[in-house]
């Protein structure tokens, strides 16, 4: 059997998921395809709506993975509590939604566990799906004495994160301006926008900003490998990260999800990895 995988988004041409699951292919011995569909929104949902008779499974990322949860027959307990699907599974002729984004961050978090573990202070940078992960996985693996939000639209970023986290845990929702005045108190940043991707660059808070040495700060994205957040943050002797842990976490997931077979994550954190941080 050949599965026929993808990954559907939009600005992925850059995206390295075709290298890791030909890579999976080859170690497991399986046969397919993962092919890349580069979509904006308003094709989006129509391309998702095939995808309960043309495809074994997809992957989402951004800007849909809101509305492929909206578009699915049934959800996984993660997928409902982080309201954002990235993997998607045909079981007949029916869409399973599953976030797979979780189970990536905690990978990546733990790889760093000894500095997070210590962290009084937590701030995520946006609110999409990448972002309610985030939220999620440090819910589930530390606990620091605040975790705090920051968004550009602070009334709209509300209705987002209350359900992943509800009181009495509510994280404290900060704007822009508070968030970069307070970013020299965080312990672990998470900076789960867009904003810095090679199609869209620039910085997700306005500088000047100063980081505390010693914080411990991820950029989500991989694609430039350092990000002008992630240098701004080593001028600070901040520790930093970018997204090619959390990717090769959720695409492990995502393959034994879909073929039943373990993805070998660590000989790829030994093998795989270094070739992608110098590519």
């Amino acid at each position: 059997m050949a599965y026929r995988f993808g990954l559907i988004g939009e600005h992925i041409a850059s995206s390295l998921s075709p290298v890791l699951f030909s890579w999976a292919f080859q170690q497991t011995g399986t046969s397919g395809s993962y092919t890349l569909f580069d979509f904006p929104r308003r094709l989006a949902r129509s391309f998702l709506l095939r995808a309960r008779v043309d495809w074994d499974g997809l992957n989402v990322t951004a800007p849909h993975k809101d509305l492929a949860y909206t578009l699915c027959d049934e959800l996984t307990d993660t997928a409902m509590k982080v309201r954002a699907v990235n993997t998607l599974v045909r079981k007949q002729s029916k869409l399973i939604g599953y976030n797979t984004d979780v189970a990536g961050f905690r990978y990546a978090l733990e790889q760093k566990l000894e500095l997070a573990s210590k962290a009084d202070r937590v701030l995520i940078v946006g609110t999409g799906g990448a972002a309610r992960a985030a939220l999620v996985a440090v819910s589930q693996m530390l606990t620091p004495l605040e975790i705090a939000v920051t968004s550009r639209r602070p009334a709209e970023a509300l209705d987002r994160i209350a359900p992943v986290l509800p009181a009495p845990f509510a994280p404290v929702l900060l704007t822009h301006t508070k968030a970069r005045k307070r970013l020299h108190e965080f312990d672990v940043v998470v900076q789960a926008t867009p904003v810095g991707h090679l199609a869209n660059p620039g910085f997700p808070l306005d500088p000047p900003f100063t980081f505390k040495p010693g914080a411990l700060v991820f950029d989500l994205i991989y694609s430039p490998r350092k990000t002008l957040f992630l240098e701004a943050a080593q001028s600070f002797n901040a520790i930093t990260e970018n997204g090619l842990v959390m990717l090769l976490a959720q695409a492990a997931e995502s393959y034994q999800i879909w073929t039943g077979k373990p993805f070998p994550l660590e000989h790829a954190v030994r093998e795989l990895l270094p070739e992608l941080r110098n590519t």
